[in-house]
């Protein structure tokens, strides 16, 4: 299974940074830890330092991998529906420096030396502790997972299906934080987003759950008035006469079949 991962690091504090690095070097090995790179924006009206991951294991392996950073790591900030496609896009037009990295500490220790010829140019911040962002062409998502809060096991699956396949999708878990207004956030995610997916559950429907049901309104009232935007749906325990009647139209796919996901990201892939 092939997994990647992309990580805002500190430019200004990289001496922790380098910590990190060498010990996730250390403790996965190259067999499962395929690709390391670092890309580094030296401008100084910009400071940047990305770090992308690519694993290649079962997802045991993977479930090791998230378990230890959020153990050892927790403050490390990570990007999502960023794919590689996007990082050599910005590294190409926006003059990143970039290497891929060895398990080789005394390589480390070099290329984090500032040095007008190495990756980074400008002195380590000592009396700030901020991270610097911006920069990144960072596509919108174009998937949104509509789904019950109550399904939230289910979608984990389908959201990590579909980050493997390379595949943006706006997920409420990722994309509203403490503080956010769940409205705004909602709202933003529908007008960018241009395929619904719908994942249709008792839990769906039920009649204290408002916003599934907001959602499909949304994209079928778009479907219908503007064909601007499109949907699909994924059946996770509902009958068909108990469908909707405007939703009885759409032929859906029924994820008790065991491909399934394999379907959406099919469809998806052909749609978007």
């Amino acid at each position: 299974m092939h997994t990647s991962y992309m990580f805002i690091l500190d430019y200004g504090n990289r001496s922790r940074e380098k910590i990190f690095i060498l010990d996730l070097l250390q403790e996965f090995n190259r067999d499962l830890l395929t690709g390391v790179s670092l890309f580094v924006n030296n401008n100084p009206y910009n400071l940047e330092m990305y770090l992308f991951l690519n694993f290649q294991g079962d997802q045991g392996d993977i479930d090791n991998f998230e378990l230890w950073l959020r153990k050892k790591y927790p403050y490390l900030r990570r990007i999502y529906n960023y794919f590689i496609r996007d990082l050599l896009h910005s590294a190409s037009n926006k003059g990143y420096s970039f290497s891929t990295l060895t398990d080789d500490s005394a390589i480390i220790d070099f290329m984090f030396e500032t040095d007008k010829k190495g990756l980074f140019h400008i002195e380590e911040r000592n009396t700030q502790n901020s991270i610097y962002k911006g920069g990144l062409v960072v596509t919108a998502p174009r998937i949104f997972l509509s789904h019950s809060s109550k399904d939230k096991e289910i979608v984990d699956v389908i959201f990590s299906k579909l980050k493997q396949s390379e595949i943006d999708a706006w997920y409420d878990k990722y994309e509203i934080h403490p503080g956010d207004s769940i409205t705004d956030k909602v709202n933003e995610g529908l007008s960018k987003c241009k395929i619904g997916v719908l994942i249709l559950s008792k839990n769906f429907f039920d009649e204290t759950s408002g916003w599934p049901k907001n959602e499909m309104n949304y994209f079928l009232n778009q479907r219908m008035r503007t064909n601007k935007k499109n949907f699909i749906c994924i059946n996770l325990d509902m009958q068909y006469e108990d469908l909707p009647p405007l939703l009885q139209d759409y032929r859906y796919i029924n994820y008790n079949e065991s491909d399934s996901i394999e379907q959406l990201v099919t469809v998806l892939h052909r749609n978007i």
